[in-house]
C-alpha cells in the first residue's frame, strides 16, 4: 500500500464511508482502489488509520547509530566492540553491537601481522619496486633467498582481533605490528633456490660476523655445489643486519656471487619467510610434539628436507606479482 499521511488517509475514509465507491474516491486522491480499501479495513477493525505499535521491546541500537558505530571503526577510533561499548554505548550489550556490525557488512577477524614501516622503509620499499617492476620470473630464479629465523617449544600466536570490512586485512589500522625474533628455542639459518630448498643450519649462541661468513661458505656455497649451480649465475639476497655488511661485501666478490640490495623491514618480499611457514606448520602438526631443543632441531631438519621443489618454484613464480603489488601498496605492507 503507498503511504498516505495521517489527514489524507482520514479524509479517504471519511469518503468511503460516506457511500462513495471505492474506485470513484480513489480517482478524487490520486491513489489505488486497493489503498481505499486497505485504509477502509484499518479503520473498522482498529478504530483508526495510525499503524500499531510493533510488539516487543524496541531495540536499544538504532540505525543511525549502528552508522555511527561503524564509522568509529572505520576512521579506527575505536578498536573492537569492547571499546565501542566502553566509549559510546556503554547501556548496549556486546552481543547486540556485534550483530549490527555484521549487518552492516563488517567481520571479525584476526589482525594480520606486518613489520612496523617507518616513513623511511616505505620510501625505500617503493623505490626497489619501481627499480625491480620489470623482472620477469626468469630473472627472479637467479636469486638465491636467505634467511635467519627462530621456532618455538612452546607456541603463542598472541593474536589480537578487530572489526573490519572482506578485503581490509592489509590496512593499517587492521593489523598488529610485529619487530624480527620475539623469543624461541632454536636459531636457524636457511636459504632456497629455485632448484629447492637449500641447506639448514642450526645457530648456537650470538651470531658475529664471521660467523655469518662460516655459514655462507659452509652451507651457501655447499647448496649451490650441491645443485650443481654457478655461484657467478646467481645474485644473493640477505637483510641489513650490521653484521652482515662489513664482511660480507669482501666475501662477496671472492665467491664469485652478485649481491641484490634489499630494502629493510621487506619480509614479504623474501620468498623463504614462506617456507619458514610451511616449516613451522609441519612442525606443529607432528604427533607428539618436540619436549625439547634437540627434537625440535631433529623436526626441523626432517620437515625441512621434505618440502618439494614444486612448492618453492610456486614462491619463485609469485615474484613479479609481489613486486606490482608492493609499488601499488606504495612501500606499505603487501598481503604476502
Amino acid at each position: 500500500m503507498v503511504y498516505t499521511t495521517p489527514t489524507k488517509s482520514g479524509r479517504i475514509v471519511e469518503q468511503y464511508r460516506s457511500g462513495r465507491s471505492s474506485r470513484a474516491v480513489a480517482k478524487e486522491f490520486h491513489v489505488s482502489p486497493q489503498t481505499v480499501c486497505s485504509l477502509a479495513k484499518k479503520f473498522k477493525e482498529n478504530g483508526n488509520i495510525y499503524p500499531l505499535p510493533k510488539p516487543g521491546r524496541p531495540c536499544k541500537l538504532t540505525a543511525q547509530d549502528a552508522d555511527f558505530a561503524v564509522l568509529q571503526l572505520d576512521r579506527g577510533r575505536a578498536e573492537n566492540v569492547a571499546d565501542l561499548q566502553r566509549s559510546y554505548f556503554p547501556n548496549v550489550g556486546p552481543k547486540t553491537l556485534r550483530r549490527a556490525m555484521r549487518t552492516n557488512g563488517l567481520i571479525s577477524a584476526v589482525r594480520r601481522r606486518v613489520p612496523f614501516l617507518t616513513k623511511k622503509h616505505r620510501r625505500a620499499r617503493l623505490i626497489w619496486a619501481r627499480a625491480l617492476q620489470g623482472w620477469t620470473e626468469r630473472e627472479w630464479e637467479r636469486i638465491i633467498f636467505s634467511d635467519e629465523s627462530k621456532f618455538n617449544l612452546i607456541h603463542s600466536d598472541g593474536r589480537a582481533w578487530c572489526w573490519r570490512r572482506v578485503g581490509d586485512g592489509y590496512q593499517d589500522r587492521y593489523t598488529q605490528k610485529t619487530k624480527k625474533f620475539g623469543g624461541g628455542s632454536v636459531m636457524v639459518w636457511g636459504c632456497i633456490t629455485p632448484e629447492g630448498v637449500g641447506r639448514l643450519h642450526r645457530i648456537t649462541g650470538i651470531m658475529r660476523a664471521v660467523d655469518y661468513v662460516q655459514i655462507l661458505e659452509q652451507d651457501l656455497l655447499g647448496t649451490l655445489h650441491n645443485y650443481h649451480m654457478n655461484p657467478h649465475h646467481y645474485f644473493f639476497q640477505q637483510d641489513n643486519d650490521p653484521k652482515h655488511s662489513s664482511h660480507l661485501r669482501s666475501w662477496v666478490d671472492e665467491s664469485g656471487l652478485h649481491s641484490l640490495p634489499w630494502p629493510a623491514q621487506s619480509p614479504d618480499m623474501n620468498l623463504i619467510e614462506h617456507v619458514w611457514d610451511i616449516l613451522d606448520r609441519r612442525v606443529r602438526a607432528r604427533n607428539p610434539q618436540p619436549s625439547s631443543v634437540d627434537q625440535l632441531w631433529d623436526a626441523l631438519e626432517e620437515e625441512w628436507s621434505r618440502i618439494s621443489s614444486a612448492q618453492v618454484q610456486k614462491l619463485y613464480g609469485s615474484m613479479p606479482n609481489r613486486v606490482a603489488e608492493l609499488k601499488k601498496a606504495k612501500g606499505g605492507n603487501t598481503r604476502y
